[in-house]
């Protein structure tokens, strides 16, 4: 190991990239599926309305992908995915609250769905490469088993 490496698990910064990874995606994969359920279960969407509410969710890629990687490279990631994240957060609390006030519409849903999949897709390659830019001088351990 080189005198000025320093292990994966004491770099600070990649310590607390890798720590809110994991809550990053159990959020995502709620909000997928709360959204949904949403709209079937407390709203009574039809087949029509559940599939204009998937069809809004995953629009966003389509339409502001190349725009969004593009100006995604002109700013910092790590701030990009914090603000991203508290920005998403605020917006899907709306929902739960819209709903114990009794005003929760498909609206909201539609609105909800189509912005939290636009911040999906400007954030998805940002996330995949601060992985490595947040470990710099660090020293990555061998494999401990041999391939086959």
């Amino acid at each position: 190991m080189a005198p000025h490496a320093i292990p994966l698990w004491r770099n600070r910064a990649f310590s607390i990239f890798w720590l809110s990874q994991p809550l990053s995606y159990t959020g995502s994969q709620v909000t997928e599926f709360a959204i949904p359920l949403t709209a079937a279960l407390v709203l009574g969407a039809g087949a029509l309305q559940m599939g204009v509410l998937g069809a809004a969710e995953m629009l966003p890629p389509l339409l502001f992908g190349l725009v969004a990687g593009v100006l995604v490279d002109r700013v910092r990631r790590a701030l990009l995915l914090l603000w991203c994240s508290l920005a998403q957060g605020l917006l899907l609390s709306t929902v739960p609250l819209a709903a114990w006030l009794g005003v929760l519409t498909l609206s909201q849903l539609y609105a909800v769905a189509f912005v939290t999949g636009s911040w999906r897709s400007s954030t998805a390659w940002p996330r995949r490469a601060t992985s490595p830019s947040s470990s710099t001088g660090v020293s990555w351990s061998r494999p401990t088993a041999p391939c086959s």
